[in-house]
């Protein structure tokens, strides 16, 4: 959702919620009633939180260049599983 400004005659604000690319022209005001056209100003877009934004990033760029995993990381607060010797005999790259 994008944030849109819009402001009566009597200078009253009208911060309005929309989908991009479909705020009306006007809104009626919360204060008085009376039209209230929008301002020509940049609109507010909603910032994600920064673990988000990073793991999205991280999955976007997976898709064209994965990672390749060599040994399964340790686990946090437990020890490393032992390893499983039939996995010696796997190809290597």
């Amino acid at each position: 959702m994008t944030i849109y400004e819009y402001r009566c005659d009597r200078g009253h604000p009208a911060d309005q919620r929309f989908p991009a690319g479909s705020a009306p022209r006007s809104v009626a005001c919360p204060e008085c009633g009376a039209d209230a056209p929008r301002r020509f100003t940049a609109p507010r877009l909603r910032s994600l939180d920064p673990a988000a934004t990073r793991h999205m990033d991280r999955a976007q760029r997976s898709a064209e260049a994965p990672e390749v995993v060599r040994a399964v990381p340790p686990a946090r607060g437990r020890p490393a599983p032992e390893p499983d010797p039939r996995h010696a005999t796997l190809p290597r790259m």
